[in-house]
């Protein structure tokens, strides 16, 4: 079974899987062909995928839709330092270097504390 899977852009990617397979192994395949973060995946009729390929009602050679994870932004306390996760997951900051304003390479990951992304620096101070 082979699903296509587009972005809004109008980028595609063909993903050969199996039918018994789950919607989130769909999901990750788009995100490596694509090099960004899928939020989630959406049928043609508009419906966010869940459970199995097969649940899902998904046949071969069907399109779906991959929806980005949006950017998201950071604040650390008294707003003096702030980290923005893009959308491939890469990380930009800036702001006071003492409270990881000025971090040389970080990168979120999927690991959480308290709730919220937790950023690895490499070279620098860690921002959360």
């Amino acid at each position: 079974m082979q699903i296509y899977v587009c972005l809004a852009s109008g980028r595609s990617v063909l993903v050969p899987t199996e039918a018994e397979a789950p919607v989130s192994e769909l999901k990750l395949a788009a995100q490596e062909c694509f090099g960004v973060a899928v939020q989630s995946l959406v049928s043609a009729a508009g419906e966010i995928l869940q459970g199995t390929l097969a649940e899902s009602g998904l046949k071969d050679g069907d399109t779906v839709t991959a929806l980005v994870q949006p950017p998201r932004l950071f604040s650390a306390r008294r707003a003096m330092a702030f980290a923005l996760v893009r959308s491939d997951q890469t990380v930009v900051t800036w702001g006071h270097p003492m409270v990881g304003g000025s971090i040389s390479d970080a990168r979120a990951t999927e690991g959480r504390s308290g709730g919220r992304p937790v950023f690895h620096a490499l070279g620098g101070r860690s921002t959360r």
